[in-house]
């Protein structure tokens, strides 16, 4: 199995873990209430951004896709601190683009 496919499972398996975990996670008296749960969803699309380029063989398939991780964190904060549709229909909106994009470079071949 390569890395970005095992990125690619990483990806559905922690934005389920995080959106059940919400409960759990610190709550917040100085802000909102979904500054937790939104920094792990932008964590966990971070931490698939540097696997990419610090662990990948240097293709442009995981260039694209470390690049994707990135904007796919940086859409989950740009989202509430505009828009502001809720994480529930955000952050999964946003993991099933990275997974569309996955898909694309996966099969495109």
């Amino acid at each position: 199995m390569e890395l970005l496919d095992k990125l690619a499972i990483y990806v559905v398996a922690i934005t389920l873990l995080i959106m059940l975990a919400k409960p759990a996670l610190p709550k917040v008296t100085w802000g909102y209430d979904f500054l937790p749960q939104m920094a792990c969803h932008m964590w966990s699309f971070l931490i698939a951004c540097i696997i990419l380029l610090y662990l990948g063989d240097g293709s442009s398939t995981d260039q694209f896709m470390a690049i994707a991780s990135f904007t796919a964190s940086m859409l989950i904060v740009a989202n509430l601190a505009t828009v502001g549709y809720p994480l529930y229909y955000s952050a999964p909106a946003v993991a099933a683009l990275w997974e569309l994009f996955y898909v694309i470079q996966r099969f495109d071949k």
